[in-house]
């Protein structure tokens, strides 16, 4: 089954979002900053910080991927929506330095 060219579209701008969110929780993180999420907190504290932002962001990259046909444009545009609000959230709390 081929994907719908939105659907793709949206998941793929997702994936970007993901990594991005990735990229300024390591620099909250460097500078001084505290992970919210307590499973990704248990995470970073068994494997590091490093190592588990990449190991989540891959994981959820792949949920992503394993889904594309199954989710409706809608749930795409959804999650874009949410992991916007996330990189709004981590911007403002580095641009609060």
């Amino acid at each position: 089954m081929v994907a719908e060219p939105m659907s793709l579209i949206l998941m793929t701008f997702l994936c970007c979002l993901v990594i991005a969110d990735g990229i300024l929780t390591h620099e909250i993180l460097r500078r001084g900053g505290r992970e919210l999420n307590p499973v990704l907190r248990k995470l970073f504290e068994k494997i590091g910080v490093v190592e588990g932002l990449v190991l989540s962001r891959a994981m959820l990259i792949m949920v992503f991927i394993a889904s594309l046909n199954a989710m409706p444009v809608i749930g795409w545009f959804a999650l874009n929506v949410f992991y916007a609000f996330v990189i709004a959230h981590n911007a403002k709390q580095l641009m609060g330095d």
